[in-house]
């Protein structure tokens, strides 16, 4: 955004200053319901809310993190060949693997990776479709792989600095969310009962 004309961004700089205010404005209410809570009887139930606030602004954190400073390419890669990551470290490709069934479809794919840093080894890593490799705030993900007429395989490089927050966020918030229910239904039948 910021080496793009303000005429064409405007918007976001609106929508960024519009949650600044909404995130203040969580915080503020947010306290001064905890300031007003009447009794300890009421606690999680004044509590419960407040946490769901907390964990979506966590997730408006997350989304804040990962908008300025997330990263994302992707590549082609041989065995034997080798990138150099955005970190900073060298990753080799020793070995792409395809696991056939006994009809000779592709039920399984992996590559074999080496780590390397200023020329260093570091270590070793397997790549598989639903499991990357994750070193120092960077995933390697496996997308897919070509055999012929040489083995060859699309990757993905990522780094995502609110996946943490955003996990963190959708706890709180789920947390919330099902105390607050349990304590709605516990009032109500209470109520019932008298």
């Amino acid at each position: 955004m910021e080496g793009t004309p303000f005429s064409m961004t405007w918007w976001l700089w609106a929508a960024i200053g519009l949650i600044s205010l909404l995130t203040t404005n969580t915080l503020l209410c947010s306290i001064d319901s905890i300031m007003k809570k009447k009794s300890a009887r009421q606690w999680m139930l004044v509590l419960s809310p407040q946490i769901v606030h907390i964990g979506f602004l966590f997730i408006l954190l997350a989304h804040l993190l990962s908008g300025y400073s997330s990263f994302r390419g992707t590549a082609v890669v041989y065995e034997n060949s080798g990138l150099n990551l955005p970190n900073g470290n060298d990753v080799l490709f020793k070995r792409i693997a395809v696991d056939m069934d006994p009809r000779g479809y592709m039920k399984d794919w992996s590559a074999e990776i080496e780590y390397f840093k200023s020329g260093r080894f570091m270590g070793t890593d397997s790549i598989k479709p639903n499991s990357p490799s994750f070193l120092d705030g960077l995933g390697i993900y496996i997308k897919d792989i070509q055999l012929q007429p040489y083995p060859v395989a699309m990757i993905e490089v990522s780094k995502d600095p609110g996946a943490i927050w955003a996990l963190v966020g959708g706890v709180l918030f789920m947390t919330g969310m099902i105390t607050l229910l349990f304590f709605k239904i516990k009032k109500e039948e209470a109520k019932g009962e008298r």
